[in-house]
């Protein structure tokens, strides 16, 4: 008599792909819950190390705990990108808030610049002219390809605290996805 539940063989592709699915859709659910909390406006980077544990932890299980520097490089780099991404409209919205006192000293307006600190106020500028499609097509490559991958090292070098975070997150990706004890 043969037993119907049997042991399929796992192939090194079979392991890759389902690694991957298992670490994609982790790193997706994490991202999402890491930019819900960020909406509240407090720094949730102490986040970032349970999604980067939860990653880890998934790829490991792709892997049928196989490890390996490719494993583990999957795992950080998915962490890499689902903080990166979770980061980036608070980024995006940071950058693109405009700063009066800096932005007159970076024209060279030093004029208003002194205004401005003294308290007497600078004239208000006029709104910028409408953006052109390949302006707007460049922004949106900017906000969409570029910022994920600064959003992290831009944020944890204005705020510590936080890049201590993102780098235990990732530290502890690579750490859950290593080879496991048979």
């Amino acid at each position: 008599m043969t037993n119907a539940t049997a042991e399929v063989a796992s192939t090194r592709s079979s392991r890759l792909l389902r690694a991957g699915v298992y670490g994609y859709f982790t790193a997706l659910a994490g991202g999402l819950v890491l930019f819900c909390a960020g909406l509240s406006g407090y720094n949730v980077s102490v986040l970032a190390i349970a999604v980067g544990w939860a990653v880890g932890t998934a790829v490991a299980r792709g892997s049928d705990r196989r490890g390996g520097w490719f494993y583990r490089t999957l795992a950080v780099g998915l962490t890499y990108l689902a903080v990166g991404v979770a980061l980036s409209p608070a980024l995006h919205t940071e950058l693109r808030t405009p700063r009066p006192g800096i932005d007159l000293y970076e024209r060279g307006d030093m004029k208003a610049f002194k205004q401005v600190f003294a308290g007497k106020g600078a004239a208000p500028e006029p709104p910028p002219p409408p953006l052109s499609r390949e302006e707007r097509w460049t922004q949106a490559v900017i906000s969409g390809v570029l910022l994920p991958w600064m959003a992290i090292p831009m944020d944890g070098l204005t705020h510590p605290w936080s890049g201590l975070s993102y780098v235990t997150a990732l530290f502890v990706a690579g750490f859950r996805s290593r080879r496991g004890v048979r």
